[in-house]
C-alpha cells in the first residue's frame, strides 16, 4: 500500500479549507438574501440605500441573524435601522 505523498496531504487541506470557505461565504449570502426578503415583504416600500449597504457590508453570521431576529420584530424600517446603526 502506498504512503499519502505531502502533495497529496497538502491538497486535500487546501481542498477542505476552500470548501469552507466557499461554505461559510454561501452561509453569509443566504442569510443576507433572507433578511433583505423578510424586510421587502415586511416593508414594501423599497428598502433604503443605506439599510442595503449595511447588510451587503456584513460578513457575521451571527450579526445577520440578530438582524433577521430583529427585521421581524421591527414596527418599521426606522425602528430596523436603528438596530442595524448600533450594531454596524
Amino acid at each position: 500500500m502506498l504512503e499519502p505523498s505531502i502533495v497529496d496531504e497538502w491538497m486535500a487541506a487546501g481542498w477542505a479549507k476552500g470548501w469552507e470557505k466557499g461554505w461559510a461565504k454561501g452561509m453569509v449570502l443566504g442569510r443576507r438574501d433572507n433578511l433583505m426578503r423578510v424586510l421587502q415583504f415586511r416593508f414594501p416600500a423599497q428598502v433604503p440605500s443605506d439599510v442595503e449597504t449595511a447588510i451587503q457590508a456584513q460578513n457575521d453570521l451571527d450579526t445577520l441573524s440578530q438582524w433577521f431576529d430583529a427585521a421581524l420584530r421591527a414596527t418599521s424600517l426606522d425602528e430596523f435601522r436603528a438596530v442595524v446603526s448600533r450594531q454596524a
